[in-house]
């Protein structure tokens, strides 16, 4: 399966969703920081592969970010296994790489 990010067209477009962990910033370094959720049937290899977010940026990706993922076997499927990782490298205008996912 291939990551549809922003630019795809309606009907394929499923890029992850962030939610802004706490406005400005503190002592512990969640300021400013977005978790972000992803779903899909691809593998966790898959998603943690090299610019696999090609509109990373764009989306506001920055590293250091966690991400949840949660990965089924196929698309509609009722089996799904959570992963949990964070944004390793982000390309200035381009895509986001996530670091190793952990189930």
């Amino acid at each position: 399966m291939t990551y549809y990010g922003t630019t795809a067209s309606s009907s394929l477009a499923n890029p992850p969703i962030g939610i802004p962990l706490a406005m400005g910033s503190n002592s512990n370094g969640i300021g400013g920081r977005t978790m972000w959720i992803y779903a899909s049937a691809d593998s966790a290899a898959t998603v943690a592969g090299s610019s696999y977010f090609s509109d990373g940026d764009a989306l506001g990706m920055k590293v250091g970010d966690p991400m949840i993922c949660i990965l089924v076997s196929s698309a509609g499927t009722t089996s799904s296994v959570p992963y949990l990782g964070a944004v390793g490298a982000v390309t200035s205008g381009g895509a986001a790489t996530i670091n190793t996912l952990t189930s």
